[in-house]
């Protein structure tokens, strides 16, 4: 790819998954998604047997995270699309099938592996109803569609409408896999927020080649002398210097690390996120009491208080079911029967986002007293009478 390109494609995707940028175990499947396509491009430029170290990766992955179905969804993809640029061209038989032969038993090998963890075949049972929770999707805001109302979400409208263009360019070529993995995470990155770095790492190589192949071809008709050939010699000069190992990409690190030393490295949950000031000021209260919260803010009271403080529901949304699930909706948007579920668990403290619904209830009832309230958080209390 054109260097330039490149680069400008970097920051676009890095800008676009920070929309779910999140310290969690998926950044493992970010790594090995991009391992594991590079793996695959290699491979399809000259076939080698090192494709195959897909299959052990491929059984690490699924001990690390659930992402690991990325994996067998784009193999799937390349078997068929492989199979379908043959037909294009008009393959005799034994050619017809080499590639999409290759690729299908590259496919079953690695969902064999898949199965080499603690609970076997019960994990892909796990997540297949996970995946298909109404409740889940309507809970989560991972699994909703992206809101394009950020710099990040306009980052990432950027590269879909480069990656549905390049699609479009690369089933004129025929070269129907690439096309078919753009488009089939770009759908996916619709759907749910939580696939945008995914569509990220598939779609950034396939689109910045693209767009280099048309940028050479429009620098070749230029003259030598013009911005866009001096462009093009500057990109392949680059090119040249960036293949070559230096130190001096770690000097320049090491010096910017000793201008800001020593760095203000966060030592707690962005306050943006998450009610922190209201939680110190009552955290006596909060830790040995029975709280309603969000699911997001109850994570942070069980980093916060493990082992004294137990929550009604966390992040971890698959664990406690549809039934669980409903109710804490339910609460959160003020249920009529919300007194009785509140009797039934015996809550003492709710300290909820602002702008819940049961915020409004709280506020007019007298069985609860106002505590204290912030443009994010309200935090009530039971009162006692």
């Amino acid at each position: 790819a054109n260097v330039f390109l490149a680069l400008l494609a970097c920051l676009l995707g890095a800008g676009a998954s920070s929309i779910h940028y999140l310290a969690r175990p998926h950044v493992f499947t970010l790594l090995l998604l991009a391992v594991a396509l590079w793996l695959l491009d290699r491979d399809r430029r000259q076939p080698t047997r090192a494709v195959w170290l897909l299959v052990p990766l491929t059984a690490v992955w699924t001990n690390l995270h659930g992402g690991f179905l990325a994996l067998p969804i784009c193999l799937s993809l390349l078997t068929v699309g492989t199979l379908l640029e043959g037909l294009l061209a008009r393959l005799r038989s034994p050619e017809l099938w080499r590639r999409p032969r290759r690729y299908g038993a590259l496919l079953a090998a690695s969902s064999l592996a898949t199965l080499l963890n603690p609970y076997g075949s019960a994990l892909h049972r796990h997540i297949a109803q996970y995946l298909q929770s109404e409740w889940i999707r309507e809970a989560v805001q991972e699994f909703q569609s992206p809101r394009f109302r950020s710099e990040s979400s306009t980052q990432f409208e950027v590269l879909l409408f480069a990656g549905l263009i390049s699609a479009g360019s690369l089933l004129l070529r025929r070269q129907v896999a690439d096309a078919l993995l753009i488009l089939f995470w770009a759908h996916a990155a619709l759907v749910s927020v939580r696939h945008v770095p995914v569509f990220v790492v598939v779609s950034l190589p396939l689109w910045t080649a693209e767009a280099s192949l048309y940028w050479k071809r429009w620098a070749e008709s230029r003259p030598a002398r013009s911005v866009v050939g001096i462009l093009e010699r500057l990109a392949r000069d680059a090119a040249a210097g960036f293949r070559r190992t230096s130190l001096w990409g770690p000097a320049c690190l090491l010096l910017l690390l000793l201008i800001d030393w020593p760095m203000n490295w966060p030592r707690d949950f962005p306050d943006v996120k998450f009610p922190l000031a209201i939680i110190d000021r009552h955290s006596a209260r909060l830790a040995g009491s029975r709280v309603f919260t969000s699911d997001q803010w109850a994570d942070y009271l069980i980093y916060r208080f493990y082992p004294r403080h137990k929550v009604f529901l966390d992040g971890r949304s698959d664990f406690y079911g549809p039934t669980f699930g409903r109710l804490y909706l339910r609460l959160a948007y003020a249920d009529p029967e919300w007194r009785s579920a509140f009797e039934r668990y015996g809550f003492e403290l709710v300290l909820a986002p602002a702008e819940w619904p049961l915020t409004g209830l709280l506020k007019q009832d007298p069985d609860w007293r106002l505590l204290e309230r912030d443009h994010r958080a309200v935090l009530f209390e039971k009162s006692h009478r």
